[in-house]
């Protein structure tokens, strides 16, 4: 017994049919009709060629707008315009009233403007000679006492006639002792900065001097005591300037 398909209603003979050449014929029609069908459809649609020229002639236009593609709620945009234009100077932290230019102007027409607000600050650190300045509590500026081993070291060196002498190196309110050994050395931690210290000793009655200046950090210095007096020049009769020059230990050649 013959039947229809299920999509398109086309004929279907069982085995004991006999053969039915308008039937089959009648399929062939309706395949042929579903096939145009499809073919016209397909015409119809856009080429993805065409497609992607008639987006860029939209965009291009201005016509495409970002509600178009879902980015935005219809009008959101302007909403948002609408309050940015409505927002003065105080809104975002600007100085309508000029206040704040004023003070700048006012600042930097001064011409100790600086020094007053460091002088200021200044007046707030308190603190003896001879302390440094640290922080005595947590965030809080202050006097502390300087570490026994800080400040420029002064190397002491004496002439051999020294030898069991008593010496002394003051300066800046600082004062410091002690006896020349055979070593003939002695060193000192000082703590003023910019600070001339004297070193002097004596010998038969005779003090004798030398002088060392600080620089403006600490570091490491010498100085040298002697007991010589010169009382004569050395010609060098290589040089032809006639200028005299002070002769030193390291220069003089008679080695004093």
């Amino acid at each position: 017994m013959a039947s229809k398909t299920t999509s398109y209603g086309l004929n279907k003979h069982s085995p004991q049919d006999f053969y039915d050449v308008n039937a089959r014929n009648e399929n062939w029609d309706k395949i042929d009709t579903e096939l145009k069908k499809n073919a016209n459809a397909v015409s119809e649609r856009v080429k993805t060629t065409e497609l992607a020229a008639e987006v860029k002639k939209v965009v291009k236009e201005g016509s495409l707008t970002a509600a178009d593609l879902g980015a935005e709620k219809a009008g959101a945009a302007a909403e948002v315009e609408k309050k940015v234009d409505a927002l003065g100077a105080g809104d975002v932290g600007a100085d309508p009233t000029g206040a704040a230019t004023d003070a700048v102007s006012t600042h930097n027409a001064t011409a100790d403007a600086h020094s007053t607000l460091f002088s200021k600050k200044q007046d707030k650190i308190k603190g003896k000679k001879g302390k440094y300045l640290g922080f005595t509590a947590t965030d809080t500026v202050g006097e502390v006492d300087a570490p026994a081993s800080g400040g420029s070291r002064i190397t002491l060196t004496f002439a051999s006639d020294f030898v069991g002498q008593a010496w002394t190196l003051s300066g800046g309110g600082e004062t410091y002792t002690g006896t020349v050994d055979s070593s003939l050395t002695a060193t000192v931690s000082v703590l003023g900065i910019g600070t001339t210290y004297t070193l002097s000793a004596a010998i038969g009655g005779v003090t004798y001097t030398a002088e060392v200046t600080t620089k403006d950090y600490y570091t490491a210095l010498e100085v040298t005591l002697y007991n010589s007096h010169v009382f004569g020049v050395c010609w060098d009769t290589s040089n032809s300037s006639t200028a005299l020059t002070r002769l030193t230990r390291s220069t003089d050649r008679t080695g004093w």
